[in-house]
């Protein structure tokens, strides 16, 4: 009986100290680092491309920040009798810092900002005559953002 608590304790610390450290740091399958993804011209407009994804989300020009704007600029000419408390806080004009739709505004944008600046750092890889034309869309994706965030906050 000895024995095989003897045989089994060994076992168990062979397991132990022989585990395999690759399954617990698995590397992520759905995203690339950015060394990657702003080496060739075509992955930095594909990344340009995909600040213009970025503008389809809900929060931003998906519907929510037009929503938003009448809710805030409609002086009487609107209600909104919704039952969710977002969209009543901004009616209200009482918002306060757990604001949901205001928080999700506030990181989406920054994602698209933070997109247009991964793509300015890059336009050295650009080819010459597209070189301009990145920029300046870039450019614009990041001031049209930050006038959002200018107007609501």
């Amino acid at each position: 009986m000895k024995r095989i608590f003897s045989i089994s304790i060994v076992v168990v610390l062979v397991l132990f100290f022989t585990a395999c450290d690759k399954l617990l740091d698995p590397e992520p399958y759905q995203s690339i680092s950015e060394e990657l993804s702003l080496e060739s011209d075509a992955n930095v407009k594909s990344v340009l491309k995909g600040a213009y994804a970025q503008f389809d989300d809900l929060s931003i020009y998906g519907g929510c920040l037009l929503r938003n704007a009448e809710l805030l600029g409609g002086a009487n000419e609107l209600l909104w009798v919704g039952t969710y408390g977002g969209p009543r806080q901004i009616f209200n004009k009482q918002m306060n810092s757990s604001n949901e739709d205001a928080s999700a505004q506030w990181i989406d944008s920054y994602e698209v900002v933070n997109i247009a600046n991964n793509v300015l750092s890059a336009l050295a890889v650009v080819d010459d005559a597209d070189r301009d034309r990145v920029e300046g869309e870039a450019l614009f994706l990041r001031s049209l953002m930050f006038f959002d965030l200018v107007r609501f906050y």
